[in-house]
């Protein structure tokens, strides 16, 4: 006997199927709709997209390349780092155990050792020094390379000719003689008078000095000891201009000391040129002429280089009659001390160095003196006289 169907089941089936259909259908219908959507979007980002062209694309493409090699660079360089850092911390590694046994070492030891900081400093003031003598080496080079240059381009000069000269016999001076000296500088004769230089100044220093004083001091015998001002000395006498034939009267900073000096320095066109001096007439002339009539020597101090200058005014006195004689000095200019006053220091000195207290000076054991014998009476010294002067 078969069996038999429910139509109620039947009826709820057929609802489901058209439940889910409709479902499917309204899936299908969203799905097409986002389609078409998702088209428009697109077309609309397509079309708002800005207009590239070939060469800005290839330019694009470039600058990516870069990007890309640069991106490649910087890989190679971390590792290359990395590699140093792994080869650092075995190096640390393999040091970290001597720097253990030297600080157990220097914990150890009685010695101090050197702080590392006074170590770098000393290298640094090393390679301070280093690089100041190659500098200087350079500099050096260079002036060498310079000079060798200027040499070469050098003409080579002919030795001057040969110069023949008269030496006259010479007689003795007598010590009462009466001397009138004139200094030959280059190619100029001056009236050469030390002290009446000293003399002109001091009759200078008279008249203003009571405007040069700085301080009035008691001295330990109880006299009144005036100090002057050195500034102000020096000042005025630079303002002076002082002369006395031809030759300048000046007085120099002693910046360290409470003494001055007097420079008597001849002025190249204060003196009397040698060509004017030849000439009948000439101050030069009359003078020897004066000379001559009161039996006065004129007496000539010749400086280095000036030689020919000298045999020319020789010339002119043997000429004239006047008798003459010459001494070669070293230097034109003539120093004497003022020690007739006394001014203040503009810079004191620096005080002798000595070593700190408490450190010990060595001592040095004298060594063995041998025997001496009797002592016998010293010889009478020897005294040799300077050459006397006389006359050409």
């Amino acid at each position: 006997m078969s069996r038999r169907r429910n139509p109620l089941f039947n009826s709820n089936l057929d609802a489901l199927m058209d439940t889910l259909t409709n479902v499917v259908g309204i899936l299908i219908i969203i799905l097409i709709l986002m389609q078409v959507g998702v088209g428009q979007s697109l077309k609309k980002i397509v079309s708002e997209l800005p207009q590239v062209s070939p060469e800005e694309l290839e330019k694009i493409r470039t600058e990516a390349e870069e990007q890309r090699w640069k991106h490649e660079q910087l890989k190679d360089l971390i590792e290359k780092q990395r590699l140093r850092g792994d080869d650092e911390r075995k190096e640390l590694a393999r040091l970290n155990p001597e720097l253990s046994t030297l600080e157990t070492t220097a914990e150890r030891t009685t010695v101090p050792v050197l702080a590392m900081n006074s170590i770098r400093d000393k290298n640094l003031d090393n390679a301070k020094e280093v690089d100041a003598l190659r500098r200087q080496m350079a500099e050096l080079l260079a002036e060498q390379a310079k000079l060798k240059a200027a040499l070469d381009t050098t003409p080579v000069v002919a030795p001057p000719a040969d110069k023949i000269v008269r030496i006259p016999n010479s007689r003795p001076l007598a010590e009462s003689a009466k001397m009138e000296r004139y200094l030959v500088s280059g190619s100029h004769l001056y009236g050469y008078d030390p002290e009446g230089a000293k003399k002109l100044f001091l009759q200078e220093f008279q008249l203003a000095k009571t405007r040069l004083e700085k301080e009035k001091t008691k001295a330990a015998d109880g006299t009144t000891q005036i100090i002057y001002d050195q500034e102000k000395v020096v000042q005025y006498f630079e303002q002076k201009h002082l002369m006395l034939k031809g030759i300048e009267l000046r007085v120099p900073y002693n910046k360290t000391g409470t003494r001055l000096t007097l420079e008597l320095v001849p002025n190249p066109v204060a003196g009397e040129a040698i060509q004017t001096a030849v000439q009948f007439g000439s101050h030069f002339q009359d003078d020897l002429r004066r000379l001559k009539s009161s039996n006065t020597i004129a007496w000539f101090m010749v400086t280095k280089g000036a030689f020919d200058t000298y045999l020319q005014a020789r010339e002119v006195s043997e000429s004239v009659g006047t008798a003459a004689g010459w001494e070669l000095i070293n230097n034109a200019i003539y120093t004497e001390p003022l020690n007739e006053f006394e001014v203040n220091r503009l810079i004191e000195p620096e005080p002798p160095r000595t070593p700190p207290p408490g450190t010990p000076r060595p001592v040095v054991a004298p060594p063995p003196q041998p025997a001496m014998p009797k002592a016998s009476p010293p010889p009478a010294p020897i005294k040799i006289e300077p050459p006397k002067k006389k006359l050409d």
